[in-house]
């Protein structure tokens, strides 16, 4: 009878453990595959040993988004194993963005003094040796249906954490794998992303994904950190909560000390995180400031510039303007 066999691995990253998920089945499948790391490597190769499945015999490896955590250990298992890695397109683009025009997207922000542009070279996320030759990727596609046996997956595009970013959705059991998109207890961050030099706005496209997901029936849940779970409702309506209230604190910020720069309000959004942690509250709080551009709330005064309240917002109350761009299902 098929199974899933989650697989916690230790990352070097602040969110700590990383799950990845084997499929037992006719069709052995790895959701997921780890950190570039030896201890990582040899904890999951050594699991799937023991539970009579070499990684020579995986048939698929599905990778939910291209975070080293995620996507770290794909190319070096999908060498042993003879197969490509399943990576949506987008997320492929985005690995294999060059140093320049990675870096180069954030030249003239006003940024933190601890902001590290190299952090968004994505070539030293994963190292040389994990990166083998002669690995394939081959794309992942809306609509699409693995199947592995008596399991069929059915892939849901669900951008925002990052712009390829996928669920897996067995719809017979009711099983949803969900990355990092629905994390218990946590609120996942819409990350900064651009295509050829245009920024995408994450945080709308994230929340747009949330709906997405809130109309699938899901009994049991595989998220990329923690244990699996069950309630999706209660977990989707704390995470739009969370940037609904954030979203609110920017505004008042902004209306509070006039026209700012993006790092001025980011700081005051998050005073003792925005040095040890830049890209994550820059992120946030860029995406809060999309959402209440959206809502007619605030507006920018040029590229990464800076923000403002808009001026028909005194006529507004903001939470009310703000939530129907927090939950798309009733738009």
């Amino acid at each position: 009878m098929a199974q899933i066999i989650p697989i916690a691995l230790p990352t070097p990253y602040m969110v700590g453990d990383v799950n990845v998920f084997f499929v037992d089945d006719e069709r052995p499948m790895l959701i997921d595959t780890g950190p570039p790391t030896r201890e990582a490597y040899t904890i999951l190769t050594e699991r799937l040993e023991a539970l009579g499945c070499p990684v020579a015999a995986l048939k698929e490896i599905v990778v939910t988004h291209f975070h080293p955590d995620h996507v770290g250990l794909a190319q070096v298992l999908a060498k042993e194993a003879g197969i490509p890695v399943r990576l949506h397109p987008l997320d492929l683009y985005t690995l294999r963005l060059s140093s320049e025009k990675a870096i180069g997207f954030f030249d003239g922000w006003d940024l933190p003094p601890g902001w590290d542009p190299s952090q968004f070279d994505t070539n030293h996320w994963i190292p040389e040796k994990y990166r083998p030759a002669g690995v394939t990727f081959q794309p992942l596609e809306e609509g699409e249906t693995i199947v592995t046996g008596s399991l069929r997956f059915d892939v849901v595009d669900i951008p925002g954490h990052s712009l390829g970013h996928v669920a897996l959705w067995e719809k017979k059991n009711r099983w949803l794998f969900t990355g990092d998109t629905v994390i218990p207890g946590l609120a996942p961050n819409p990350f900064i992303y651009h295509v050829e030099g245009e920024r995408v706005p994450t945080l709308p496209m994230y929340l747009k994904s949330l709906d997405r997901l809130r109309r699938l029936d899901a009994e049991t849940l595989y998220p990329g950190h923690g244990q699996p779970f069950t309630d999706l409702a209660a977990e989707l309506d704390a995470t739009v909560d969370h940037y609904r209230q954030k979203a609110l604190e920017v505004h008042a910020i902004v209306r509070e000390q006039g026209p700012s720069p993006l790092r001025e309000i980011a700081a005051r959004l998050y005073p003792r995180q925005i040095e040890s942690q830049p890209y994550m509250v820059i992120s946030k709080t860029l995406g809060c400031l999309d959402l209440l551009e959206r809502a007619g709330l605030v507006r920018s005064q040029g590229e990464n510039g800076y923000y403002q309240a808009a001026g028909e917002s005194e006529k507004k109350n903001p939470a009310d303007a703000l939530d129907p761009w927090l939950t798309y299902a009733t738009r």
